[in-house]
């Protein structure tokens, strides 16, 4: 295994051994390490797909964090990872939260590509 592959291999064990042992992972990287923030985001999804919107919100929102410090607050690591903790906020019917992360993510977005904008064609069909 090279390059990408390692690096997977290496964030499934790492996932593991949170699942398993969080306290052990953050020993061995340390509890601020930017490598933890994978592992974090997988285990934000791992959660949110059986309905543990709570724990979904916390490992997001630390992922979130460690992506923040290591990319800054306009990384579109940043932006992906305020979208995934939007969808666990709307899960848990936290809307207003949701609704911050998506305008923030919006405002990276429009930040790395430029506005988005829409023209309907509101010529009558026929």
């Amino acid at each position: 295994m090279r390059g990408s592959e390692d690096e997977g291999t290496l964030n499934i064990l790492r996932v593991v051994c949170l699942l398993r042992q969080p306290s052990l992972t953050f020993l061995f990287v340390g509890a601020q390490s930017p490598e933890n923030a994978t592992p974090l985001m997988l285990l934000g999804t791992n959660a949110l797909l059986q309905h543990d919107y709570i724990s979904a919100e916390r490992y997001y929102s630390r992922g979130l964090e460690l992506n923040e410090k290591t990319f800054g607050p306009t990384s579109w690591r940043v932006e992906t990872d305020l979208l995934q903790l939007a969808e666990a906020y709307v899960h848990h019917r936290s809307f207003e939260k949701a609704e911050q992360c998506l305008q923030r993510a919006l405002a990276i977005n429009e930040t790395l590509y430029g506005l988005i904008t829409t023209t309907w064609n509101t010529t009558p069909v026929g």
